[in-house]
């Protein structure tokens, strides 16, 4: 399973990948999701959430863009 995350996961910056294994065995998917809490996260100092941005390196993802 964790090797089917890290291919679907593999072209994003950052993403949760959401599998699950049923009690036969047989992996399922669920979902790929995009942002924490929906995206509606309040930061608590709100400086955090500028923090917490400033750790991804989107330096690879902006070259793909600017190649396309």
């Amino acid at each position: 399973m964790i090797r089917v995350s890290e291919c679907l996961a593999k072209d994003f910056a950052h993403v949760r990948v959401d599998l699950y294994r049923l009690n036969d065995g047989q992996i399922k998917f669920g979902e790929m999701t995009f942002f924490l809490c929906y995206g509606v996260a309040k930061w608590s100092p709100p400086e955090a959430d500028l923090k917490m941005g400033e750790l991804f390196d989107l330096s690879e993802l902006m070259a793909k863009v600017k190649k396309s």
